[in-house]
């Protein structure tokens, strides 16, 4: 799959995205990982309605014979959601996931970090003031207190000018 996939690449290079989507799907078939190359490559050239059907191949494929999806597998999936702008998709696999895999560190990454995103699309600014859904974060936290890229949300509030005050900032470290 190495070589379809260098191939791929440099068919995408010239902008021949037909004949490069070919050879990743062949890829494919090794390893449907490399299907997250071909959905980045259809969003990046505005083709969602492909990059959509491709994450749907690569979920089906990725199922094991009972249609259930490995603790691996169900980040994979969850990332060819959020490639596709489905995070509430992702935030649903990887919730099933964790149900079934308590203790996995990886799917509760990943699950922090989609509730992270969920709360950064939270982010609403109006002409006077912003607002924002904490409780994501609360949940982002809990899943993985041990999570860094909630930091860059925390700096992130802060630079847009929530958390200045002392009863706001002492509302935040109470969550964290």
């Amino acid at each position: 799959p190495a070589l379809l996939l260098v191939y791929s690449q440099l068919l995408q290079q010239e902008n021949k995205t037909a004949e490069s989507q070919e050879f990743l799907k062949r890829a494919a078939e090794y390893d449907p990982r490399v299907l997250l190359n071909s959905i980045a490559d259809y969003m990046r050239n505005g083709l969602p309605v492909q990059a959509r059907a491709t994450a749907d191949l690569m979920v089906e494929r990725i199922k094991n014979k009972s249609g259930e999806l490995s603790e691996d597998n169900t980040v994979l999936a969850a990332n060819a959601y959020v490639l596709t702008n489905r995070l509430d998709n992702a935030m649903e696999g990887l919730q099933k996931g964790f149900k079934r895999f308590p203790t996995s560190q990886t799917i509760a990454r990943a699950l922090s970090n989609a509730y992270r995103l969920k709360f950064r699309t939270s982010l609403v600014q109006g002409k006077s003031q912003v607002q924002v859904n904490l409780e994501y974060l609360d949940i982002a936290v809990s899943l993985d207190p041990t999570n860094v890229l909630i930091q860059e949300e925390l700096e992130a509030l802060t630079q847009i000018g929530i958390g200045q005050s002392e009863e706001t900032m002492e509302t935040l470290r109470n969550r964290i």
